[in-house]
């Protein structure tokens, strides 16, 4: 799930809530429903290009401490050259990697930081693996792949195996 849904700004309609002021209208709603289930902060924005047709945006304002600990939890293992590589540890950070996903969309997956003689190379295998379809939206995807290749020529280990069927 991202937290900035996006809109198709050439469609007539907002989000499947029918066009103009009254799709705009039902939208603001459902975001006060939504802030009072989960106590999350939603900001309705209306933008209007034209007089024809307004738009609306929907935007999620991010807990930073809840962004940190979704964070951290997929780099646990990927930025530890000590990590466990058991099959427990590579799932760890699978599952850290999907949920942080789910919660903040691949825009905000930043892979740019990763640095190839900080990184445990099959930890970082798993997680290009599990991102490859979404790499054209992660930031950094390329360079932590070109990071994974020599970290796992630096463990001594074949690129071919640890990254097979993956490339730029």
């Amino acid at each position: 799930m991202h937290c900035a849904p996006q809109i198709d700004y050439e469609s007539p309609s907002v989000a499947g809530y029918g066009a103009g002021a009254r799709g705009f209208e039902l939208m603001k709603q459902r975001a006060q429903v939504i802030r009072a289930r989960t106590n999350r902060t939603y900001l309705p924005t209306h933008q209007s290009t034209s007089t024809k047709v307004p738009h609306a945006e929907l935007r999620l304002t991010i807990n930073a401490e809840e962004f940190a600990r979704a964070d951290g939890a997929w780099r646990t293992h990927v930025c530890n050259v000590a990590a466990p590589v058991n099959v427990d540890a590579l799932e760890e950070t699978v599952q850290a990697v999907i949920d942080f996903l789910r919660r903040y969309g691949p825009h905000l997956l930043d892979l740019s930081t990763l640095k190839a003689a900080e990184v445990q190379c099959e930890h970082l295998a798993a997680l290009l693996r599990v991102t490859s379809r979404l790499k054209s939206k992660i930031p950094g995807w390329s360079s932590a792949f070109d990071s994974a290749k020599v970290a796992v020529t630096r463990a001594g280990q074949d690129i071919d195996d640890v990254l097979f069927g993956m490339s730029k």
